[in-house]
């Protein structure tokens, strides 16, 4: 039981990380399933970059507030639409929070705006 454990510390250490199987059982061998307590090795391929220090998600968060000003809205207004807080507004525009899809659509549509617009600021760059 200690090897098993050093191995498992050992193999996090190495940027690997360590799956255990405990779905099959040893009674079902036909299936071609692993037995209980087999180890599989898998590579940490790594996470993709957080986007909210991006250029594109800064143009993103330019563009909204430039529509929320343009619709003479203050933050205030934009939450009470929302439901939201006027600072959860406010750590949006400043980045400190990211919006999902979902709320960035909502986003716009308390804004009055079309969401796809806002993506095209994106792409125009590129």
């Amino acid at each position: 039981m200690r090897e098993n454990f050093h191995t498992k510390r050992l193999l996090h250490r190495s940027y690997f990380k360590l799956i255990v199987l405990a779905i099959a059982s040893q009674s079902a061998p036909a299936l071609d399933v692993p037995i209980l307590g087999t180890f599989y090795i898998v590579p940490n391929i790594g996470t993709m970059k957080k986007t909210l220090h991006s250029p594109d998600y800064q143009k993103l968060t330019e563009w909204l507030k430039h529509q929320r000003k343009a619709k003479g809205m203050s933050m205030r207004d934009l939450g009470e639409k929302l439901d939201i807080s006027h600072s959860f507004v406010a750590k949006i525009e400043q980045r400190e929070r990211r919006l999902d899809v979902i709320e960035y659509t909502a986003y716009c549509k308390a804004l009055g705006v079309s969401p796809l617009d806002g993506l095209m600021q994106i792409g125009n760059d590129h």
